[in-house]
């Protein structure tokens, strides 16, 4: 069909014919163009990036070099990144390049072997170029670029001429690459793979599908052996927090409703390219949409992502695809072309714009149910458009290179959330341990507090006690006995010997589940009620001193500290010292209920402990039997030193 012929009353175009070379050039490098215009690297990424850096250094692919742990969940871009940065000594720039370069291999297989070269080809380009998750998530420092590239090499093979054994060997064995890369993406692979093993069916079928999944299979067995573990320690922190499935499904809801709302094109591009494995000329494509359809109701399961538009990558780039195939095989008014010029060019959440606009206040960034845009929350802190040697992601990577402490093997500890940035530039010297558990392997394996605020992909755990003093010291001393013992299990895995007998056995039982009776689950989800004496405060700590050293009581999230008074006790003042770089409620307390609330806010600059005289009203003196604090923010690590009463003023 040539340009000229009537489809229903209207021109059309025909968008088999090969496109004029000047407009193959154009559309390609407008894409590449659009995406370094938004490149970035995100704070996430920092967390493969700190693994990168260790295994180059000698460490293993650890995130703390004490202790064998997956913090990462694509092995494969881990691998890939860290076989480049051995020889750039560097990440920001060495992430962006790897993303451009793989984004370059995935539009020459759609040029060349889905699209060859036709004005199809030429109108996907572009329609990749107008969707923010696909812009945005082409760089960002993940995986998803591996992931797309991945993804379009196996739609190539399904759609090429070879059968049988051949392309079943291959398409497994691209399938299994990306399940390396990210476990998840088995779902957009499994209907195809299930299809043409069918076709195959017999024993020999099943022996050439497992030879393609030996990548998959033996790193399987690597994490299961090197870390103990199948999944990385991420899963557990994120789908073992005891919310319940209702609640996953209702964010995942918010998760599409917030990308219908900044990045429509991407939905709309995703919705039509399933429809299209319809048509006429399409339905082999049936298997791949429904890949896309069970990756889409997989992304709603699990509650979506804090990240706008990350999930939506994938799919966006294989329904383009469809779209971009349906385009080949039905015939489509002229007028379409307008339209998509025209929907593209009008949208208001276009890369085009967006890559342009300078950071934005953050309070715009990120809507009620906590999901952000990453990329313009990190502007000025990761953004390429935004290099300088200010900016913190470089900065944290000087700070890397300052440090030289490759050397060190027994980390100091801290706690803190900030995994990304400032966890890779603390250096291999800091055991970084974060209350989200991405990190540590026990707090992962706790479900979060009942009624406690979480954000999707953050939740928050109870630290248990004694376990801050068990990562300080190296011992074991965790007050719950039974938690104990898990953790000594535990501990055995993650740190133990590698070739360990005892070891091997253990890992067995974890992953049997043989140990899960030690966790008192409804215990953390619903912990009771701590309270101390005044006579344990009366020690007095010096303004400084650092967080939870000896002689502090710590004062855990969502559960406040009672300091009980002696009977008869009556005080007008007294003097207090606590961690500072946290806020905390004082409540005056009688027979259970608040009489006085007292605020006292964190005080920025000063670090540690800090001092404090409280007055209190003279009408309430005596009319008191306890004082509640509790920790409601600012760094969220909270403990009091001392609490003393001071003599009346006269």
């Amino acid at each position: 069909m040539e340009w000229g012929d009537k489809v229903h009353g209207s021109v059309a175009w025909d968008w088999r014919r090969p496109a004029s070379h000047p407009w193959l050039w154009f559309s390609g490098l407008a894409l590449l163009a659009v995406v370094l215009l938004n490149a970035w690297v995100s704070d996430d990424a920092y967390i493969t990036f700190r693994t990168c850096f260790h295994l180059v250094h000698g460490h293993g692919p650890v995130y703390n070099i004490d202790e064998r742990v997956q913090t990462f969940t694509n092995p494969l871009w881990m691998l890939l990144v860290s076989a480049v940065y051995a020889f750039t000594g560097e990440a920001y720039f060495t992430s962006i390049c790897l993303s451009i370069c793989l984004l370059g291999a995935t539009l020459w297989w759609m040029h060349r072997h889905i699209f060859q070269g036709s004005w199809a080809g030429v109108v996907s380009f572009l329609m990749l170029g107008w969707s923010l998750s696909f812009v945005e998530y082409s760089t960002s420092g993940l995986e998803n670029m591996l992931n797309g590239c991945l993804l379009t090499a196996f739609l190539v093979v399904w759609n090429g001429a070879g059968s049988g054994r051949k392309q079943l060997v291959r398409l497994s064995l691209i399938a299994a690459l990306g399940m390396v890369s990210r476990m998840d993406t088995a779902l957009l692979y499994l209907p195809v793979l299930a299809v043409v093993t069918w076709q195959n069916r017999s024993w020999r079928a099943v022996a050439w599908l497992a030879l393609g999944m030996m990548p998959f299979f033996a790193w399987e067995l690597f994490a299961t052996w090197y870390y103990g573990f199948p999944f990385p320690n991420t899963a557990y922190a994120k789908l073992n927090s005891g919310i319940s499935q209702a609640e996953y499904w209702q964010h995942g809801i918010w998760y599409y409703a917030n990308a219908l709302r900044r990045d429509p094109i991407t939905l709309v591009l995703i919705v039509t390219g399933i429809g299209c494995a319809a048509l006429p000329g399409m339905r082999r494509q049936i298997p791949f949409a429904l890949g896309i359809l069970l990756y889409a109701v997989y992304i709603a399961r699990i509650g979506g992502d804090f990240m706008a538009g990350r999930f939506f990558f994938l799919p966006v780039l294989g329904g383009t695809i469809l779209l971009g195939m349906a385009l080949k095989q039905v015939r489509w008014p002229g007028l379409w072309a307008a339209v998509i010029l025209l929907v593209g060019i009008l949208n208001p959440g276009s890369p085009w714009y967006n890559g342009w606009r300078p950071q934005q206040p953050r309070s715009d960034l990120v809507d009620a149910h906590g999901i952000a845009d990453e990329r313009g929350w990190y502007h000025d802190a990761a953004a390429l458009t935004a290099v300088s040697d200010t900016m913190w992601a470089l900065m944290c990577e000087r700070n890397l290179d300052l440090l030289h402490l490759e050397s060190q093997t027994q980390p100091a500890v801290l706690f803190w959330d900030f995994l990304g940035y400032m966890g890779y530039g603390a250096g291999p010297g800091v055991h970084v341990c974060d209350r989200y558990a991405l990190a540590d392997p026990l707090l992962s394996r706790l479900p979060i507090p009942e009624g406690g605020d979480w954000r999707i992909g953050h939740f928050d755990r109870l630290f248990p006690r004694g376990y801050r003093k068990t990562l300080r010291t190296g011992g074991n001393h965790l007050e719950d006995e039974a938690l104990c013992e898990y953790y000594d299990r535990l501990r055995m895995v993650t740190r133990g010997p590698l070739g360990s007998w005892e070891r091997l056995k253990t890992i067995w039982h974890f992953n049997l589940g043989h140990y899960g009776h030690h966790i008192d689950k409804e215990f953390y989800r619903n912990p009771t009620p701590r309270n101390v004496d005044i006579g344990q405060l009366q020690v007095r700590h010096h303004a400084g001193e650092g967080y939870l050293q000896h002689g502090q009581v710590e004062i855990f999230g969502e559960r406040p500290l009672d300091v009980k008074l002696s009977p008869g006790m009556q005080f007008s003042r007294f003097e207090i010292s606590l961690y500072m770089e946290s806020e905390y409620i004082l409540d005056l307390i009688k027979e259970g209920k608040s009489i006085l609330e007292l605020r006292v806010l964190p005080k920025w600059r000063v670090r540690g402990m800090d001092i404090d005289t409280v007055n209190l009203p003279a009408d309430l003196v005596g009319k008191f039997d306890a004082i509640r604090i509790e920790g409601i923010g600012g760094r969220e690590y909270y403990s009091i030193g001392h609490l003393i009463p001071l003599p009346f003023n006269h």
